[in-house]
């Protein structure tokens, strides 16, 4: 292999610089999507100073509408118990004014009996008393009636605001469970990735070869992707290379925790310019020279 001099290194890294900067992205440039199904982390780009920054939207913000519900499910409940023991009260009282009316009829009936042969306006106002004392029985039932209904629609109220208790609780529990799928994914996110591979292979190299990529911190997430274009060279999901032709193929290694760490790489497949005699020999070029490739 020839060695590269110092200006065709430098060359070649202002090359790779001018690639990065020209294909990178963003957080801001990131697609938006309408739902959190399938999400797994939630970055956000915070203007600090008019500098972007990139920080993580803690999920328990959300839980404040929950809360909220609840709290307003258990005042509406605790309303509705109250006026359930207002109305109760105000049967009792009425239940108790018609038993008095119902005694004072009874009285009065028995009295008019007796005083029927002496005179019977004495009976005809006993008859009134008794009609009095019915239409105060009747008003006592309706009451009661009425007791009983705000009683089974206090009690429909508790059970809804039961149901809603639970029903938030459960949302409030799958929030903490997403805060902390999304907090553990983010720990294991890496902010570094350096790849080892061979630039240039000679066509029909028999010795497998590899792209590696390296994530750091070392104890982050190693999972990568690799997207080649087919034309000089095939990867594999594991980063196994195969040359198919003379030429140069473009592949983009991308970490699946941190896309916008990706890098993209050219490797080159080359015609071989050493190779075997019949005897084992090598054969050397038109030069004189082997080159090692």
């Amino acid at each position: 292999m020839e060695n590269l001099t110092e200006s065709q290194i430098q060359a070649i890294a202002a090359r790779v610089r001018n690639i990065l900067r020209a294909e990178s992205k963003g957080v801001g440039e990131l697609p938006v999507v309408s739902s959190l199904d399938g999400v797994l982390t939630l970055p956000a780009l915070r203007m600090n100073g008019g500098i972007p920054e990139v920080v993580e939207a803690p999920v328990n913000l959300l839980q404040d509408v929950a809360t909220d519900a609840v709290a307003d499910a258990t005042q509406k409940a605790a309303d509705a118990t109250a006026k359930a023991i207002t109305a109760t009260n105000e049967a009792k009282k009425a239940t108790t004014n018609a038993t008095n009316a119902a005694g004072a009829a009874g009285t009065a009936i028995e009295a008019a009996k007796k005083a029927t042969d002496a005179a019977n306006g004495a009976a005809s106002n006993a008859t009134n008393a008794a009609t009095k004392a019915s239409s105060a029985a009747d008003t006592a039932n309706k009451e009661a009636s009425s007791v009983n209904a705000a009683k089974s629609e206090a009690l429909a109220a508790a059970a809804r605001a039961s149901s809603t208790a639970t029903t938030a609780e459960a949302e409030i529990e799958k929030m903490k469970q997403l805060q902390e799928s999304i907090s553990g994914a983010a720990s294991l996110a890496p902010t570094r990735m350096e790849l080892t591979y061979t630039k240039r292979i000679t066509q029909r190299n028999p010795y497998v070869q590899r792209i590696v990529a390296k994530m750091f911190p070392s104890y982050s997430l190693q999972n990568v992707l690799f997207l080649g274009d087919d034309v000089a060279v095939s990867v594999d999901p594991a980063g196994v290379v195969t040359p198919l032709k003379i030429g140069t193929s473009r592949i983009h290694v991308i970490p699946t925790q941190a896309t916008h760490l990706y890098k993209t790489i050219n490797v080159t497949v080359q015609a071989p310019s050493v190779r075997l005699t019949g005897g084992g020999k090598i054969r050397v070029d038109s030069k004189g020279r082997i080159r090692l490739t």
